[in-house]
């Protein structure tokens, strides 16, 4: 680990230090803010923060969470608020699901920032590679979703604090001729006010 100072500086913000080794149970506070993929790596990493919280230190977010509340999946807890979806790793299942919605989103479920994330339409002659691709020909599961055409005017990032949502939202546009709205993507991002019926209080509270 290396020491961080900070400044309240636009030029010359943050300085670090050298990089030196100390048992993470010797900190306050470790805040885990790993990027996926979601893979094995990713879950060690929990195991051996879990071992410091175990010691005293305070972990954000807990470890467990971080394993229970996979990015992708965790959103089936809330399925009234997102478009028809399927997980699965069948090829035939896949297609049906393209067959009934005519034009969707196929994304793996332990990737970030955009990547590997395709637009499929019912005549695309590349429908078939793309599955084989995601799904590794049908050994892994990935997740298929209603193409959304109001993804051109982005997507929200609402959040949260202590149970309420603030005012404001990070907007993320995406890029002229894209579909994807991640900023790794070159999505624009802009603050504009949250959704009406979000100010104040969730439309939805997370399962207890």
């Amino acid at each position: 680990m290396r020491p961080l100072r900070v400044r309240d500086n636009a030029s010359n913000w943050y300085q670090l230090g050298d990089q030196r080794q100390a048992p993470l149970d010797s900190l306050d506070v470790v805040l885990m803010r790993k990027d996926p993929p979601f893979d094995m790596e990713y879950i060690y990493t929990t195991y051996l923060l879990e071992q410091a919280e175990h010691r005293g230190c305070l972990v954000v977010n807990r470890p467990q969470a971080l394993r229970d509340a996979n990015e992708k999946l965790f959103t089936s807890e809330f399925n009234d608020c997102t478009p028809p979806t399927l997980v699965s790793r069948s090829a035939a299942e896949i297609r049906s699901f393209l067959d009934q919605h005519q034009d969707i989103i196929l994304k793996p479920l332990g990737g970030m920032g955009g990547a590997s994330v395709f637009r499929v339409r019912r005549d695309d002659p590349n429908t078939s590679v793309i599955i084989e691709t995601l799904t590794l020909h049908g050994t892994q599961f990935t997740m298929a979703q209603q193409f959304i055409p109001e993804i051109s005017a982005g997507d929200k990032r609402i959040l949260m604090i202590d149970g309420e949502a603030v005012p404001y939202a990070l907007a993320r546009i995406p890029a002229k001729g894209e579909t994807r709205g991640n900023l790794a993507a070159a999505a624009e991002a802009k603050v504009n006010p949250s959704p009406s019926g979000t100010s104040g209080s969730p439309p939805k509270s997370a399962p207890s």
